[in-house]
């Protein structure tokens, strides 16, 4: 069944999309050797306040079973990332989240490898595109459509 999200939910969603940016470009700027430096601090405090709104709002999925079989149905993980929904997002999120509890340092590989800017520009897009309704695709007025079945791409039609 899939979630449905409170405008409370959805506004701290935003919030967390927002981390996209930073952390790619800090993760540019990170040398472990010297975690001292402010720069570096910034992208560790980062990392936890991000943990914590996460947290905060219950958005902990530990179903991971859709990551480690759906996934391997398309050709590329980039591919996978950009149809998934909301919900696949967070379980992927949790799962970079608990890992990094075990082994410490994994969120920080994730955001150097780029895989947490994957999943959080993918719920950029999902949230601009569930707000502002109606695109224009090829000169015709498309309407989004909400996900029915979260593991579905959004569906689109022509108006």
């Amino acid at each position: 069944m899939t979630r449905e999200f409170s405008e409370s939910e959805i506004r701290y969603l935003k919030k967390l999309a927002d981390f996209k940016d930073i952390f790619l470009y800090d993760a540019r700027h990170f040398d472990s050797s010297r975690a001292r430096k402010s720069h570096d601090i910034k992208l560790i405090l980062s990392i936890e306040l991000f943990i914590e709104i996460f947290c905060q709002n219950d958005f902990a999925d530990t179903d991971y079973s859709i990551i480690q079989n759906e996934s391997r149905e398309f050709e590329s993980a980039d591919k996978w990332i950009n149809q998934i929904g909301i919900e696949t997002i967070l379980k992927g999120l949790t799962y970079i989240i608990w890992s990094n509890k075990i082994e410490e340092g994994y969120f920080l590989k994730k955001i150097k490898d780029k895989l947490v800017y994957k999943y959080l520009s993918r719920l950029s897009n999902i949230l601009h595109e569930r707000a502002n309704g109606p695109v224009m695709v090829n000169g015709n007025k498309v309407f989004f459509i909400p996900d029915v079945i979260e593991k579905t791409a959004p569906t689109y039609i022509n108006k």
